[in-house]
């Protein structure tokens, strides 16, 4: 047992994690030393990292420093955000998820403090590993790719990013636009009620999130949408806003939900360097097919994707994994090629932020008896759902299929399990757990 040094830590701080774990607040330190002897773990680190963001890490300069300097370094968070004072690195601890890497540094920088010895990680290997952290790390990339465009912009561009189709928790209208002036300046909009339809009006909460991220609200007639001004010589405030907009207002759950458009009087703007798709046709000849496809097999996947999708294979962007992720409805796919292997491996997350017991391990083999072709697998607190395919040669068929299957399933499959064992679906809030009486369909 591991001589754990709880008492390095104030005590108004011992309090509050006795609080968020529900144990007794009276003599916290040795409730904590009976519910963790061997020191925190990264279970400790999810469920109480606000407590010590807020209340430890804060206050303390040094743990701060060091933390902020490691999730930097992971990609995590808003990095447009400068880092140089303690209100800054505040500001920036405040965009980073509670996701896998995240709690593996912040429990780090706790066991130093705590003089606990860590124990040997035993990381899983595959697409299971934190997946929370490849959606902050695609939203950090594209919140950077938002500040380079917003600064090369031109007088009289016109810019425009809503999200791509209407999914369950996804809007069909919703969008961010904005204007650039001839002295630098740009002007942004962000869509309000007056320019909704009834089913898609916004509650008061996120109109509130719309005031507190800066937005005015409207205040003249033809004037229906918040507005807020911004600077090419400055992008990176505005990027910030806009991010937070899409995310936290309009709950686009990733930057593969979204499309771009854009022009200058009548002359289209190339928006490529967004990564976003583009609203624009393309003909059957410019997409090309899988079977046309010749060379690397990641450029063979893309070929099939971006036929599927609609989209020039160009438009099609990986994230930092080298995986492209597709929108699927209100789920994300991602689509991993194994070169060396010949392999293509199409995963999803279905749940996240669940327990990692027997219980739930028991399950997934039910259901694994029942559905052959995926492997469901529990690993960082996520379930995660995955189908590979052969490919050598890749036959295009095969990947569409595996595709439909996984988008299948998952549409259902998170919901009864987030009713069985709690946790949150990768877009969805977090729910407690209840009885499920859905059995799962049987697509294959």
């Amino acid at each position: 047992m591991s001589d754990v040094r709880w008492e390095a830590l104030p005590a108004t701080v011992l309090r509050e994690l006795a609080a968020a774990l529900g144990l007794a607040r009276t003599d916290p330190a040795a409730q904590l030393t009976d519910r963790y002897p061997d020191g925190p773990d990264e279970e400790f680190v999810r469920l109480t990292w606000p407590v010590l963001r807020d209340r430890w890490v804060a206050h303390r300069p040094a743990a701060r420093r060091r933390l902020v300097a490691a999730l930097r370094r992971h990609g995590l968070g808003d990095l447009t955000l400068p880092d140089r004072t303690a209100a800054e690195q505040r500001a920036y601890l405040a965009t980073c998820r509670n996701g896998h890497t995240l709690r593996t540094q912040v429990l780090a920088v706790l066991q130093q403090t705590l003089g606990v010895t860590a124990l040997g990680a035993h990381p899983s290997t595959g697409p299971e590993l934190a997946l929370d952290d490849k959606v902050e790390a695609a939203w950090s990339d594209f919140g950077q790719r938002l500040a380079r465009t917003i600064a090369a912009g031109h007088p009289g561009d016109v810019v425009v990013i809503d999200l791509a189709a209407r999914g369950e928790g996804v809007g069909a209208d919703y969008y961010v636009q904005w204007e650039v002036r001839d002295d630098g300046t740009v002007r942004a909009e962000a869509v309000g009620n007056a320019a909704l339809d009834p089913d898609d009006q916004l509650p008061p909460q996120p109109l509130a999130r719309l005031a507190a991220l800066g937005w005015l609200v409207p205040s003249a007639e033809g004037q229906p949408n918040f507005q807020r001004e911004g600077s090419t010589r400055e992008p990176a405030d505005l990027a910030h806003t806009v991010v937070r907009t899409l995310r936290e207002v309009y709950n686009a759950p990733h930057p593969a939900f979204l499309t771009s458009t854009g022009f200058n009087g009548e002359e289209q703007l190339d928006l490529s360097p967004l990564g976003l798709t583009t609203r624009t046709e393309t003909s059957p000849a410019q997409r090309g097919t899988g079977a046309e496809a010749e060379g690397r097999l990641v450029d063979q996947v893309v070929a099939v994707l971006a036929e599927g999708l609609g989209v020039p294979p160009e438009k099609l962007q990986a994230d930092r994994d080298g995986d492209y992720p597709i929108r699927a409805g209100s789920a994300m796919v991602f689509i991993r090629a194994t070169e060396d292997a010949g392999l293509v491996t199409v995963f999803s997350p279905v749940l996240v932020d669940v327990g990692d017991d027997d219980t739930v391990r028991a399950r997934l083999l039910e259901l694994q008896r029942r559905l052959p072709l995926i492997r469901l697998a529990l690993a960082g607190g996520a379930v995660t759902a995955t189908i590979q395919v052969m490919a050598a040669p890749l036959v295009p068929e095969h990947l569409e299929r595996a595709i439909v299957i996984m988008t299948r399933v998952c549409d259902e499959l998170d919901e009864q399990l987030q009713g069985e064992f709690g946790g949150r679906t990768f877009f969805g809030p977090p729910a407690q757990a209840r009885p499920a009486d859905e059995p799962v369909g049987g697509y294959l």
